[in-house]
């Protein structure tokens, strides 16, 4: 009786055999695996092409999203650059002498 009072009515599963399961499973493998359950084999490669698809759909988007950003900051260093022009056209302005408006034109004085 005093063996029964130190076993536990549930014992927990050890490491090794609580594994979760893959989720890398080649085509090979798979095929290999469920050749004799054609139903099942359909509805996993099924299952195997909505999750293809949805990889596909992520990286795309995700690669749209990086290309729009570049484009962004593409613009914003446009825009900077033609900031900077103008500035140094302002510059160069502010730099040439004042032009005297004599009211005759240059040609006509000696």
């Amino acid at each position: 009786m005093s063996e029964l009072r130190n076993q536990s009515a549930f014992s927990y599963p050890s490491p090794a055999t609580n594994t979760l399961p893959r989720t890398d499973i080649s085509l090979r493998e798979i095929l290999d695996t469920y050749r004799d359950n054609n139903d099942l084999l359909k509805q996993i490669l099924n299952a195997k092409v909505e999750e293809d698809k949805a990889s596909i759909l992520f990286f795309d988007y995700c690669f749209l999203l990086d290309r729009r950003a570049e484009e962004e900051k593409y613009k914003t260093e446009q825009l900077r650059l033609q900031c900077k022009q103008v500035d140094l056209e302002m510059l160069k302005e502010q730099k040439k002498p004042p032009t005297i408006y004599t009211g005759v034109p240059r040609n006509y004085l000696i």
